[in-house]
């Protein structure tokens, strides 16, 4: 089993995962973003979300593809 590879850069993360061999993009975004929540506390924590899913065909493909501007900080 291969390992993921994680990229990070300013208020993004992305994950390959080369078995599948698909890069998933997340927007780092804090938890307070949106005002009062209903959890019981805000603690202003980054927080990943899921943007997109994109079929590449290797590691640096991968790597290319997150440092790009498609990929937008």
């Amino acid at each position: 089993m291969a390992k993921y590879k994680k990229y990070t850069k300013d208020g993004w993360e992305g994950f390959w995962r080369p078995e599948q061999k698909i890069l998933d993009i997340y927007q780092m975004k804090r938890d307070d973003a949106y005002g009062p929540s209903l959890m019981p506390e805000n603690t202003g924590r980054l927080v990943p979300y899921l943007v997109r899913s994109v079929e590449v065909k290797s590691e640096k493909k991968a790597k290319e593809y997150f440092e790009s501007d498609r990929v937008r900080s």
